[in-house]
């Protein structure tokens, strides 16, 4: 399962990646094409990820991965930024916080 999961998740980004996301009114490569939410919601539809592993692979990995020790995980002494998500399927984006403070969302 986590194989088949991968290979898709994998021709999901190829697909997005021979797409070539470029920079809006130029030649110039974008670094991509998919938000890191959108990254979490085909982890948790397409690969059928459950809520926590894929929060992990969005949020602690990557923080681990480029030394981000203040963030990345709900703990005490941690930076509070967060995202809070609406009910499956949609997922839809509800709120954030950037170190424990409420932004304002613009649609």
């Amino acid at each position: 399962c986590v194989c088949v999961c991968f290979f898709f998740f994998c021709f999901f980004l190829l697909f997005i990646f021979l797409s070539l996301c470029r920079l809006q009114g130029t030649s110039t490569l974008a670094g991509s094409c998919l938000t890191l939410l959108d990254t979490f919601r085909a982890l948790v539809r397409v690969c059928q990820l459950d809520l926590g592993h894929a929060s992990m692979m969005v949020s602690q990995n990557p923080a681990k991965r480029v030394g981000l020790s203040h963030t990345g995980a709900i703990a005490e002494g941690k930076r509070a930024d967060l995202v809070l998500l609406g009910a499956r399927p949609d997922l839809a984006l509800e709120a954030v916080l950037v170190a424990g403070k409420m932004v304002e969302l613009h649609p």
